[in-house]
Order: structure tokens, then C-alpha cells, then sequence
């Protein structure tokens, strides 16, 4: 019988790291990584091993952002973007009567939520 999914079944399996790497920094670096680690949510170890690994593979290094905005949050906003698009078009060829003052409650409103991100 196939099992059941689950939040913790989407998870990366936990993948042994038999290998130890220390490396020396100076004081500010040492803070800066600190500091980055703790603004991102993740441990300093994470950190360290998300930016070499992203060196070795010559990729962009892919953190989570400071402030909990996820790639899914992104793709809603893409999603919200596009509706607020074709809105605008159907009011811009008359299809749809929409006054100026409403549409302009609706930016601001818009914009004040993306400002709390």
C-alpha cells in the first residue's frame, strides 16, 4: 500500500556529512557571516556550506531571504501581477467601467502590502 505524503516526507532527506572543514576569517567577516546567517533564519554552518557548494557548482548562491519572502510567495505576487494586468486591459478598451479613484485605492493598497514585505 503506497504511503501517505506528508510535510515531513517533502523534506530533504538528511544526508550524512562525514567530512569536517575549518577555515580561519577575520573578526569582521566572522561577524558578517554571523550576522547573515542569523537575519536569514539559518545556522552558521548552513550558511557556510549553501555558499561553498553554490562556488564549486558555479551557480548563484540561493538563500533564504531576510525577510521570509519564499519562491512560492513570489510566483502569488507574479499571479496577483498578472490579474491586475488584465484587469487594467479590460478597463483601458471600456469592457469594464472602473472609476480612476478606485483603481488608485487598489495601487495604494497593493503597494502598502508589498511595503510590509
Amino acid at each position: 500500500m503506497p504511503r501517505r505524503c506528508s510535510k515531513r516526507a517533502d523534506k530533504e532527506e538528511k544526508v550524512v556529512k562525514p567530512r569536517f572543514l575549518k577555515a580561519r576569517l577575520s573578526e569582521d567577516d566572522h561577524r558578517q557571516m554571523h550576522r547573515i546567517a542569523a537575519e536569514r533564519g539559518i545556522k552558521i554552518s548552513r550558511l557556510t556550506r549553501t555558499i561553498l557548494q553554490a562556488h564549486l557548482k558555479g551557480i548563484p548562491v540561493r538563500l533564504p531571504h531576510p525577510h521570509g519572502i519564499t519562491d512560492e510567495l513570489v510566483h502569488q505576487l507574479a499571479r496577483i501581477g498578472n490579474n491586475l494586468n488584465q484587469l487594467a486591459h479590460q478597463a483601458n478598451i471600456g469592457y469594464v467601467a472602473v472609476p480612476m479613484q478606485e483603481i488608485r485605492s487598489c495601487i495604494d493598497a497593493i503597494n502598502q502590502k508589498v511595503a510590509q514585505l
